[in-house]
Order: C-alpha cells, then sequence, then structure tokens
C-alpha cells in the first residue's frame, strides 16, 4: 500500500470520528445553547455572503493536497490527525462548559442558487457548537502544518483557500467573529505545542 492511500484512509478514519463525536456533543448541548449569544456589533455589521457556503464546505476537500503531497510522510500526516484530534478536544470541552447557538436567516425569502448549498447545510448540521470555530481551527492547523511543504503558488493558493474558509465562517452566518478568532487560536497553538512537543521525527 503506498503512502498516498495510507494517508487517505487515515483521512477518511479521521472524518468519521470528527463527524461522529461532534455530532454527539451538538446533540448533548444543543437545548442549553439556545438562547446563548456572542454577538457583536461587529457580527450585526458583517453582511450576509450565502455564496460563500461552497467555500465553507471546502475544508474537507483542503485535506486532499496533503494526503496526495509527496513531500508529506505518513508519520507527519499522523501527527497532523493527532494535532487535529487534541484541538478538537478542547473546543468539545468549550463546547459542553459554554454552550452557544447562532440564530439562522430566515432563507424563505429567496429561492435563489445561492441558497440552496446552505439550506443543505442547515439541514446536515446543528446551529450550536459554535465557540471556538472547529472550521476555523481545522484551517489554522492545515495552514500551520503545511507552512514548509509547500512553497511558491501552490502555497500562495492553498493560504488563499484556508483564508476563503475562514472568512465564510461568519460570512455565511454560521459563526460569531469571537468563534472564527478563537478557532485560529485554537488550532495554530495546538499544532506548535504538538509538533514542538509531541511529534515524531520528520522522516519525509
Amino acid at each position: 500500500m503506498n503512502a498516498a492511500v495510507k494517508k487517505f484512509l487515515l483521512f477518511l478514519f479521521l472524518l468519521v470520528i470528527l463527524a461522529s463525536t461532534y455530532r454527539l456533543v451538538g446533540g448533548l448541548t444543543l437545548e442549553r445553547s439556545k438562547g446563548v449569544s456572542l454577538e457583536t456589533p461587529l457580527d450585526k455589521a458583517m453582511p450576509f455572503l450565502p455564496e460563500l457556503t461552497v467555500v465553507y464546505m471546502s475544508i474537507y476537500f483542503m485535506w486532499l493536497p496533503i494526503v496526495f503531497s509527496p513531500d508529506v510522510s505518513v508519520e507527519y500526516f499522523k501527527d497532523m490527525a493527532k494535532a487535529t484530534l487534541w484541538a478538537f478536544g478542547i473546543m468539545y470541552f468549550y463546547y459542553l462548559i459554554l454552550p452557544s447557538s447562532y440564530p439562522r436567516p430566515n432563507l424563505d425569502e429567496c429561492e435563489c442558487w445561492a441558497h440552496a448549498p446552505l439550506r443543505w447545510l442547515y439541514a446536515v448540521d446543528l446551529p450550536n457548537n459554535t465557540f471556538p470555530s472547529s472550521h476555523s481551527a481545522g484551517v489554522a492547523i492545515l495552514l500551520a502544518a503545511s507552512e514548509k511543504k509547500l512553497s511558491g503558488l501552490s502555497k500562495f493558493l492553498y493560504f488563499t483557500w484556508g483564508m476563503l474558509i475562514i472568512i465564510s465562517t461568519f460570512a455565511i452566518k454560521q459563526h460569531y467573529i469571537a468563534d472564527t478568532v478563537s478557532g485560529v487560536a485554537v488550532g495554530y497553538i495546538t499544532w506548535f505545542v504538538y509538533s514542538g512537543y509531541r511529534m515524531q521525527p520528520e522522516t519525509s
């Protein structure tokens, strides 16, 4: 089995673990999160851009360049996965202690194409588990871990992709600004702590 296949299978395993535990914690905190808002004047001033829903959901595909990169070893990929699990564990703690939810915009007034992906997202995702943003944390880990693995145009495009996903978290009204900022902080801090003290030696 080559390295790309191993990494892809690990990615699928990670995705199943995160999706199931995220949903479990979300169900446990849903009732307590109702009415708990972290909205600020800045959140109110942010425009609603449902067109970015597709960008928001593309986070799962953001793993694929890492999966298929020959410069990322299986061991390094395992460390990225472990750091992601640690970050989610930290966020689950906050979800359980301080559950909050985002009041979703009314989409019934418009049947425009931009609302179709958002309706699907609302159907499969709960409105809570907002603080910190797991989307922002996941992107931060990917960007931090790939910083020395990519270069030139590919690095620029990957970074731009990540930043657009982070912006989309509050642009489509899935998260508050505080969620996004705290999620980025959790992701970067978790990666640098993990890579500094726990990560296995690089073998790629």
